[in-house]
């Protein structure tokens, strides 16, 4: 499927910006308010990559860089649908296009008498238009969509998720026996 033309512009500025061999910090802080940008588009996804799925979530694969160097992906959820504890391979940016989400990161900590473990080290809503980064390895987090409607999220990765086994970003999934205080069990990620 074609991107539309705000998508489109946005992704000539993704690869202008990332051929100018930027560090990732430098990188992050000039495609954000790009990404900002193009999330206040309307009409940015055709109305079939906004429906909501039976299950807790879909990806739309948008977008490869025939480099192989990112992607673009969007993400439709359910209301009160949310991924397990993970990380990713490579830098990102999540932004939400519709609804909202509910981001809980996590941060490594000594447990008594256990192994390491993880313990929540923020949470926060993210709103229409907001946008956050991911920065491996500290990038472990979960996201919930809280509802009362479906959120749809856009995700632009570090590499080309058509190129990885089971075309996700995520690289690790975190049982919830690591976490200091355990959660429900949540759908699997698909990226």
């Amino acid at each position: 499927m074609a991107l539309t033309p705000p998508l489109q512009e946005f992704v000539q500025t993704v690869d202008r910006l990332i051929g100018r061999d930027l560090t990732q910090p430098a990188l992050l802080a000039a495609l954000t308010p790009e990404f900002e940008r193009v999330l206040a588009e309307p009409n940015l996804l055709p109305p079939e990559q906004c429906c909501p799925p039976a299950t807790s979530y879909v990806q739309h694969t948008l977008y490869g860089d025939p480099a192989g160097r990112f992607s673009l992906v969007a993400l439709v959820w359910r209301p009160c649908c949310a991924t397990p504890v993970h990380d990713h391979h490579a830098w990102g940016l999540a932004g939400v296009y519709r609804g909202r989400e509910l981001e809980t990161r996590f941060a490594w900590c000594d447990r008594p008498n256990a192994s390491p473990g993880l313990r929540v080290a923020d949470t926060r809503q993210v709103c229409a238009g907001e946008v956050s980064p991911i920065v491996p390895p500290s990038d472990i987090h979960r996201v919930l969509s809280p509802g009362p409607q479906p959120t749809v999220s856009l995700h632009l990765y570090g590499l080309d998720v058509g190129l990885v086994p089971g075309r996700s970003s995520v690289r690790c999934v975190y049982p919830d026996d690591l976490l200091v205080v355990p959660t429900p069990n949540a759908a699997p990620i698909a990226s």
